[in-house]
């Protein structure tokens, strides 16, 4: 299915139901969320999703996946004050099926949302996905950035970058990229996946520089590094906000956060590994288009008493293997767009 016939079927899936997109109060929030593992019951035979199914070690039963759609749902209305956010970048997503019982069956049903979505090379199965609604982001393009290592990175392919190319309201052009990059548990190699990762990335980047050097260009996702790592400060050039922004430049707006809840913790530590990077042109103070603060969405039920290290940590899904009912192992972070 293409994508405009794509939305055009969940439109007419959730058109019965009251809230629409677009309308008074429409939320006008970007937000980025790594769910941890949203799986359907299914066992693919193409990916290694065996776990992720009623007879696996996980017992992941259809009981579990609803109330899965669930939480994402009521994190992602909640992010949004009530309003579903206009634009979310979703990682850890299986596929088409997951997606549409998100937008149609779950609580966000009412939301209005399209999706793009492409299957990629991970050998779980796991892709990202960008959630928009048509009257605030009118889609025009997405595609995949192919990831294919080399070097000291090792050979094969990573996962997909998204790219969607939509028009605002106003009549803006926005570009859209949706990241989820290797785990850091692989220590130098991993680093360095991430690394060509981003070289793909700002190599498409400065492709549409070139072509306008005042694009609006929204990048979000899990990359597993800091906004100070070499992957992102090095190789993708996003620069650390600091005074006035030069429009062609890309700057990482989770590099300005000092809350001490960031978006995901690990033996007691948290760790900004979910952020947010805008063009400079999104950042003058006179543009028509303008990004604001970004920030981690801390919402109580996302988070529970970390008795081992102290302090709260993120409410997820699993502990190991036992399955606990919470939430994400990430929390969702966000900015607003004001135009």
């Amino acid at each position: 299915m293409n994508l405009r016939v794509k939305c055009l079927f969940l439109l007419l899936c959730c058109l019965p139901l009251p809230l629409m997109a677009g309308g008074p109060g429409a939320c006008r929030r970007a937000v980025s969320y790594n769910v941890e593992n949203y799986f359907d019951t299914d066992n693919d035979p193409l990916t290694d999703d065996d776990e992720f199914t009623p007879d696996g070690p996980r017992q992941w039963t259809h009981k579990r996946y609803q109330t899965k759609a669930a939480h994402i749902a009521k994190t992602l209305m909640a992010v949004g004050e009530g309003r579903a956010p206009f634009l979310v970048g979703l990682c850890e997503i299986e596929n088409d099926r997951v997606l549409q019982q998100l937008v149609c069956r779950s609580p966000l049903r009412s939301a209005g949302y399209c999706y793009a979505h492409f299957d990629s090379h991970d050998p779980r199965g796991i892709d990202v996905a960008l959630l928009y609604q048509d009257s605030l982001f009118h889609l025009e393009d997405a595609q995949t950035l192919t990831v294919k290592y080399s070097g000291s990175a090792g050979s094969g392919y990573g996962r997909d970058i998204l790219f969607a190319q939509g028009v605002l309201p106003q009549g803006e052009r926005l570009y859209v990229y949706v990241c989820h990059l290797p785990s850091r548990i692989n220590g130098d190699r991993a680093e360095a996946k991430r690394c060509q990762a981003m070289a793909i990335l700002r190599e498409h980047v400065d492709g549409l520089l070139r072509h306008d050097p005042k694009a609006c260009i929204l990048i979000m996702g899990d990359f597993n590094d800091g906004p100070t790592d070499r992957a992102l400060l090095r190789c993708l050039q996003a620069e650390v906000p600091a005074g006035a922004a030069s429009c062609n430049g890309l700057y990482n707006l989770a590099a300005t956060w000092r809350a001490p809840v960031r978006s995901q913790k690990y033996q007691g530590d948290w760790n900004m590994l979910d952020q947010i990077i805008v063009s400079g042109s999104l950042l003058q103070p006179d543009a028509s288009v303008r990004v604001l603060d970004f920030k981690v969405f801390t919402g109580d039920f996302l988070l529970q008493n970390d008795a081992k290290w102290t302090g709260v940590k993120p409410y997820r899904t699993y502990s190991g293997q036992r399955y606990i009912g919470g939430f994400s192992d990430h929390l969702p972070v966000y900015v607003d767009f004001s135009w």
